[in-house]
């Protein structure tokens, strides 16, 4: 019986003593990635005035006018460069919801109260802009 408690309190003492292993080896690692984390928002600070450092892009208003069911737009055809500000001004005889497609925004528009759409053309591509509710194209557009 002398024997078994020994061995016992050899186990006991041995489980003891990796636990407080296992705890300082935590200790370091959270220290560690403590450090790690630091660093990381060191960086993204660093980056931060290079990013702002970039010229913006041009800015290009285009004004599309609906009346009578006819749609008379700046041009048939616009493009534009990715990273231009596009702002559409749209005035309408009649009430609907103006509709970006590809890049989701949507906005009403009334007689007398147009509407106005601004974004950063940052998706490539060709897309359309439409009264929603009378599915009809006013603008059709290119990102490059």
């Amino acid at each position: 019986m002398n024997r078994i408690s020994n061995v016992r309190r050899v186990f006991a003492g041995s489980a003891v003593a990796l636990s407080l292993l296992g705890l300082a080896g935590c200790g370091t690692a959270a220290a560690e990635h403590a450090g790690h984390h630091e660093h990381t928002s060191h960086q993204a600070e660093s980056t931060q005035p290079e990013h702002s450092s970039h010229p913006e892009g041009e800015h290009h208003t285009i004004n599309i006018t609906v009346e009578n069911g006819e749609v008379v737009v700046d041009s048939d055809r616009i493009t534009v460069a990715v990273g231009d500000r596009v702002e559409l001004k749209v005035t309408s005889d009649v009430s609907d919801e103006v509709h970006l497609h590809g890049y989701d925004i949507a906005e009403d528009v009334d007689p007398g109260t147009p509407a106005t759409i601004s974004f950063v053309a940052d998706v490539p591509g060709q897309f359309d802009a439409e009264l929603e509710q009378r599915h009809q194209k006013i603008l059709e557009f290119e990102v490059r």
